[in-house]
Parts: structure tokens; C-alpha cells; sequence
């Protein structure tokens, strides 16, 4: 029988799956849509947090919860939703309030960020650029299509000038050929990943980890900047307290899978934290320490960023018909490889598993990718 998506209308999917025209936004009447109403907490609280019950997790003793970052939306589109809800508000708040009118970004030809970026320039009154990796094809990706739709201006760049441009040193450069003398622009590191997005991500960590159930060992996430890595780690490291007994509270980790191929993901997890430490005036542990929450895994990328293999195409297809929604293959579905991967192993090993807590995967939203599969 031949495999087919079953229809899933939900937060930054409803503009692809059921695209409507959205009304044009009074640049000068943003109340509705007032960013200082929208703190990270509060938007945290929204995220849903449900046991998985699919077949294919459910031969482990581990109990898993999803938390649906994808139930979490911004802005009058609702097209800023997942994980960049916590990652790109911090920036949209900081550019409305120094003045600056332009964001300017890096992405693929499927990137969720600009994106969601293009939806928050067309909801927040600022206007974007997106610097695209690769040469401009006759036809755009419905990404990228979705982009211009929503105001965004592209710029294609081969991929030695997209790697050199996304240097702080050089944005100047892009801030003078995109500016103006009546345009002030801020750019933002792609995936969002400055320190007002890890800031942002961290203040997420710290409310799902609010209500977490007191089982929960383990937190599992993707990675491929590393920004909502570090700011679940560092939420992470601030919530425990070495004080109470074992007996009273079940030491966690955080588990990243790296998406990447070849990277020093590691190395810029380890930054941010640093910064993060140092804006708090505390010191964080090194990695390697028995304090130490959280490691990286860097052998599910599948050949690299948005590449697959046929192990994860089958994988992916198996997790798609049980969930009877679409899932990307560029960060959930190698997300989901690694943990059912590590749960084999785990089982196989003889390990006792019997006390074992539960797990908490981080499902981070964004389907650009999946639109291009």
C-alpha cells in the first residue's frame, strides 16, 4: 500500500497545507501584536507535553514524552512557531527597541529560520534580507517562495561567500550594501543563534523543566547551531541544586544529536555557555566533569546537514505512518534515529533498566525541510 501523509493543521503548517492570504499589517498599529506582552515564560507554558505511544518506542521500558514545541506560535500568522518562537523573539524585541527596521539572516533553500524570520518581519513591521547558501535555481523552493510572499528580499552567495559572510567582521558589509541612511539593520547569526536567542532558549529550558515530571533522566534534542542546546543545558545546570539528596531529585542530562557533519558543534555549545555564564556572573562546569548534564552525539547526521541515507528514509517513513503527521527528516527524524538507536544498545547491553527514568525529547518544530523531501 502506498505510503501517504495524513493531513496535520497545526501552527507553521497551516500556511503551506492550507494557505490563505494573510491581510496586510498596519505598520502603525502593532498593539494586537505587542512584543512586551509576550515573554518567554508565558509562551513556555503553552508548550504540550504528551507521553509518545507510537509502536515503534513502545517495546523499551523507558517512558517518552514529546514536548511539542510546535504547539507554541508567535505573531499574527502564527508562522513564527517552535523552537524559533524562543530563539527569534529575543531579537525582534531587541530590534524594535533600539530602533532598527531591517533583520538581516542566513539560511538553505529549506531553512525554517528565515522562514520564520521572513513571518516576523511581515508581522513585527521590520524589513529582512535573507542571505541564501548556493546559487539561485530558475525556479525558488517553496520556502524561499514563501519568503519573498512575505517581504523578504534574497540574496544568493556561493558557499565560500556564505561561510565568509556569516563572520561578525564582515556584517558591516552587509549592513552598508543592504542599509540606507534611513535604515538601521541588525544581523542575526543563522538559526537565530546569538546570545539573546540562547538567552531566549535557556528561559525556555527553565520553564518546560518547571513541569517536567519528577522521572524524567533525560532530555533529548537536535542540534545544529547549538543554541537551544546550550540554553536547555544551561537551564539545566542552574536547576540543579547538589545539595538535596539523590533520593529526593533524579539527576538529569541533555542529550544532543548533532545534525552536522564535521563541525564543532561541541566547541560552540561550550561559547555560548561561557556567555551565558558570564552574563549571570557564575561559573559553568567544563564538560567531562561529573557535574557536567549533557553530551553530543555526532554519528546520526546521516552524511551531513539535510542529507539522508536509506536507513533514515525507511526510519523516517516508519515514524511518519505511526504518527500520522508529517515529521522533517533534517532534525527530528535523525533526532529519533539516535534515541531509538541508543535504546537498542541500551537494551541489548543487559543493562538494568528497571529504574531507569523517563525521557523527554525536545520536538522542535519547522517543516521547510519536509517540504523539500
Amino acid at each position: 500500500m502506498p505510503f501517504e501523509i495524513q493531513p496535520f493543521i497545526a501552527g507553521s503548517l497551516a500556511f503551506f497545507l492550507n494557505k490563505k492570504t494573510m491581510p496586510d499589517l498596519d505598520k502603525n498599529d502593532l498593539s494586537a501584536y505587542d512584543l512586551g506582552h509576550q515573554s518567554i515564560a508565558d509562551l513556555a507554558e503553552k508548550i504540550v507535553i504528551e507521553q509518545c505511544n507510537i509502536p515503534i518506542f513502545a517495546g523499551f521500558k523507558r517512558r517518552i514524552y514529546w514536548l511539542r514545541l510546535d504547539s507554541v506560535c508567535s505573531g499574527r500568522s502564527g508562522l513564527i512557531s517552535g523552537n524559533k518562537v524562543f530563539k527569534l523573539l529575543p531579537s525582534i524585541k531587541k530590534a524594535k527597541a533600539e530602533g532598527v527596521s531591517q533583520l538581516i539572516s542566513f539560511g538553505g533553500a529549506w531553512s525554517n529560520h528565515l522562514h520564520a524570520l521572513a513571518a516576523a518581519g511581515q508581522d513585527y513591521a521590520l524589513d529582512t534580507v535573507g542571505i541564501v547558501r548556493g546559487e539561485r535555481k530558475p525556479q525558488l523552493t517553496a520556502c524561499l517562495s514563501d519568503a519573498v510572499e512575505m517581504g523578504m528580499r534574497l540574496q544568493f552567495v556561493s558557499r565560500a561567500d556564505y561561510q565568509r559572510l556569516q563572520q561578525p567582521e564582515n556584517w558591516p558589509q552587509l549592513q552598508r550594501q543592504f542599509g540606507s541612511l534611513s535604515t538601521q539593520s541588525m544581523v542575526v547569526p543563522v538559526g537565530g543563534s546569538n546570545i539573546d536567542g540562547v538567552l531566549g532558549a535557556y528561559d525556555m529550558g527553565q520553564a518546560i523543566l518547571q513541569r517536567l515530571d519528577s522521572d524524567v533522566s533525560d532530555i533529548w534534542l537536535a542540534a545544529a547551531t547549538g543554541g537551544t542546546a546550550a540554553g536547555m543545558i544551561a537551564a539545566l545546570q542552574d536547576s540543579y541544586d547538589p545539595e538535596v539528596s539523590q533520593a529526593a531529585t533524579r539527576r538529569r542530562q541533555v542529550t544532543a544529536v548533532s545534525v552536522l557533519r564535521h563541525c564543532e558543534l561541541a566547541h560552540e555549545i561550550k561559547v555560548f555557555l561561557t556567555q551565558i555564564a558570564a552574563l549571570k556572573s557564575r561559573k559553568m562546569c567544563e564538560k567531562g566533569t561529573a557535574s557536567q548534564p549533557w553530551r553530543l552525539l555526532d554519528e546520526y547526521h546521516c552524511g551531513g546537514y539535510a542529507r539522508v541515507n536509506k536507513d533514515l528514509l525507511a526510519f523516517h517513513q516508519q515514524l511518519e505512518h505511526q504518527l500520522q503527521e508529517p515529521l522533517d527528516q533534517v532534525y527530528m527524524a535523525k533526532l529519533l534515529f539516535g534515541l531509538w538507536s541508543s535504546l537498542i544498545a541500551e537494551a541489548n547491553s543487559g543493562a538494568d533498566t528497571q529504574n531507569a527514568g523517563s525521557i523527554a525529547v525536545v520536538w522542535s518544530g519547522g517543516q521547510q525541510g519536509r517540504r523539500g523531501l
